[in-house]
């Protein structure tokens, strides 16, 4: 779990939040059990570091104070994927929770070796786990799919500690054999001389010449 360092924002407003930005912290806000709305900024190295280590769940020390929290949403530039906003929840160690974990497809299809395409469906499913047992991502294995075949919700193995949340109909995968190209025009014969397109108006001008003859 990462340890990081907040503090409390006193001032909030879209001035604020673009001097925060400007001197390295991210602003967030925190909530639930209860309590009420916090806003916080945090470093945003050290938060991005926490990301980019898979980490959902955070210690962070907040004015002297120290609590566990859950990474709930992060909304990101949409250019340079920057950080702009980051959303905590209070969180116990032994509480359960619902969060989206990506999913993995892991192997090669037997369906590939008929001609099939693996193709992804969802990329994530929705799961309830306890918060310390939150997985960076649900693996899964397409070895057995075949041609024409599909990997739904409801296919998947039973993971212990975990329970999916997300319809069971919802494909996670499939093997389809590939579509069927438009028939390309045939070739001309060799040898042959190339078609000159028909100009409409010359045709007419030269019906008229042999009128006139």
């Amino acid at each position: 779990m990462e340890a990081l360092k907040g503090i409390t924002r006193k001032a909030t407003g879209s001035t604020q939040t673009r001097r925060l930005r400007q001197s390295g912290l991210t602003p967030g806000i925190i909530y639930g059990h209860g309590e009420a709305n916090v806003p916080f900024a945090v470093s945003t190295h050290d938060l991005q570091l926490a990301m980019q280590h898979g980490e959902r769940l955070v210690k962070m020390t907040l004015d002297d104070v120290e609590g566990n929290y859950l990474i709930k949403d992060v909304q990101r530039d949409a250019f340079d994927q920057g950080v702009l906003h980051v959303d905590f929840t209070r969180v116990n160690l032994d509480e359960v929770v619902q969060v989206e974990v990506p999913i993995a497809l892991k192997g090669t299809p037997a369906g590939e070796a008929e001609g099939g395409i693996l193709t992804p469906g969802i990329v994530e499913l929705t799961i309830e786990v306890t918060v310390t047992a939150i997985p960076d991502e649900i693996v899964v294995r397409v070895e057995g799919l075949k041609a024409g075949g599909a990997i739904r919700v409801a296919d998947l193995p039973a993971i212990e500690g975990v329970t999916i949340l997300t319809d069971d109909d919802a494909i996670v995968a499939t093997c389809p054999f590939p579509t069927e190209e438009a028939v390309e025009e045939a070739p001309a014969e060799e040898g042959a001389e190339p078609v000159e397109p028909e100009v409409i108006g010359r045709r007419k001008a030269e019906e008229e010449e042999e009128e006139e003859s």
